[in-house]
């Protein structure tokens, strides 16, 4: 039956059927999958590498006859001294005058102290803090982040 719109096939036509079994449907999903990846790792290769801020050796020092309290100031001083560099590198070159904002988390996720430092001539900052000695024992994290890069490393705290 030829509809209105429809042409009637010339002779000389053929017709092209191509039958896709499951099996070679799995394989081409399979080769463009690995395409996928092989593209993507290319792409990968020749883009320009990204800054890298990075946590250095955090070292945790308690301190153990240095702990006073100040009734009148109602003041503690720190139990534990916190001491750490964090820099901001491009390919191993130094970012400079970037400022790099930074918090420290307690093990419960409160945040304990934060801040606002810009990277010096090495494109680094150096964080120096004290925790309270009725700090929460276990797992802290300093989180690092500028408008290039964010990063985060973990310390602990310990009975000292």
């Amino acid at each position: 039956m030829i509809l209105e719109n429809e042409k009637p096939r010339e002779d000389n036509e053929k017709e092209i059927v191509i039958e896709i079994t499951p099996k070679v449907l799995v394989k081409i999903l399979i080769a463009a999958f690995i395409l996928g990846l092989v593209m993507y790792n290319a792409l990968q290769f020749f883009a320009p590498k990204q800054p890298e801020l990075k946590v250095e050796n955090i070292n945790v020092k308690p301190l153990k006859n240095q702990t006073k309290v100040n009734p009148l100031k109602n003041q503690v001083y720190a139990k534990y001294e916190i001491n750490s560099t964090i820099c901001l590198k491009k390919d191993s070159k130094p970012i400079i005058e970037e400022w790099v904002i930074v918090d420290v988390r307690d093990p419960n996720g409160n945040i304990v102290w934060v801040d606002q430092l810009k990277t010096d001539d090495n494109g680094c900052i150096h964080l120096h803090f004290g925790l309270k000695p009725d700090a929460l024992k276990g797992k802290y994290i300093i989180y690092a982040s500028c408008k290039l890069a964010k990063t985060s490393k973990e310390f602990y705290v310990s009975n000292g």
